[in-house]
């Protein structure tokens, strides 16, 4: 039978989110492709839909802007849910993850088909759960050490040192 450590779920939980919060701001790669990549091509149709409501005369209806934004967020949780949900994460992240998952998708949803819903309203919850899902992506991906400035001691060079003999031999080996 398992121990259990009284608060030891949850605070490794709280451990694990603070520390994949604060670990990727060291590393000017992992801002400048959250950035550019996430927030500007990622969210590409959400600033199109922003230029052409800035751009037309009379102002035109905010629908589209509404509709891009309402679907910008629940494909952005979903994509780094399957990625939690596959990857070598806490356990409690992973349920975390689908938690989270159901209910930004259940606000996309709602921010879709309630017609009645005022722009003002629509615009303020899109915003609040596109940027819970930008910090989603961000913790979600923040051990990927393909982003990060620094590579690993054990990179293709063999290690710290490159000049000491490598590992191993080819007894046995047959071409």
């Amino acid at each position: 039978m398992a121990t259990i450590v009284p608060g030891g779920g949850w605070r490794d939980f709280r451990r694990d989110l603070a520390r994949r919060w604060r670990e990727p701001f060291r590393h000017a790669t992992y801002c400048f492709f959250f950035i550019a990549s996430v927030i500007f091509v990622g969210g590409l149709g959400i600033w199109l839909e922003f230029v052409m409501l800035a751009r037309s005369d009379p102002p035109a209806s905010t629908t589209n802007l509404r509709t891009a934004i309402a679907t910008f967020f629940p494909a952005l949780i979903g994509s780094t849910c399957l990625q939690i949900l596959f990857g070598t994460y806490l356990k409690a992240m992973k349920a975390f993850s689908i938690v989270f998952t159901l209910i930004f998708s259940a606000i996309g949803a709602w921010l879709i088909m309630d017609d009645a819903l005022r722009p003002q309203t629509a615009f303020f919850v899109g915003g609040a759960s596109t940027l819970a899902s930008l910090w989603y992506w961000w913790i979600a991906n923040a051990d990927n050490a393909d982003y990060y400035d620094d590579r690993a001691p054990t990179a293709s060079i063999g290690g710290d040192d490159p000049t000491r003999p490598l590992e191993g031999n080819l007894t046995g080996f047959q071409s």
